[in-house]
């Protein structure tokens, strides 16, 4: 990515100020953001890493490969710890003349055969 900012858990233990007992609570990349993980590459226009749910957030421009396969939408949500992945639409806000309401933005996929 173009920027990366790393936020750490508040430790009482290491009121030193030790960077050697600090976790990290959470990642934030900025733009052009690119994460691997084994054959699965995810791209975006920014990215969260949430340790505690060992999760990678793809928002904006949101697109995963694996393969020749992809999968794109305004979010994508990888879990570590499964290899699953899901992807969200944006949500699209539609005015009629009796309701107005939100409703899914499209996904989209690509799947060749092997």
């Amino acid at each position: 990515s173009d920027e990366m900012t790393v936020h750490y858990l508040q430790d009482e233990n290491s009121a030193n100020g030790s960077r050697e007992a600090q976790q990290v609570e959470k990642i934030v990349c900025t733009g052009n953001v690119e994460v691997t993980s084994k054959e699965w590459l995810g791209t975006s226009d920014t990215m969260h890493y949430i340790s505690r749910e060992n999760v990678v957030q793809l928002i904006g421009n949101a697109k995963a490969f694996k393969g020749k396969n992809m999968v794109e939408g305004e979010r994508i949500h990888y879990y570590l710890d499964t290899g699953k992945s899901e992807v969200l639409g944006a949500k699209a806000v539609v005015k009629e003349e009796k309701a107005d309401g939100e409703k899914s933005g499209r996904v989209n996929m690509t799947i060749l055969e092997q």
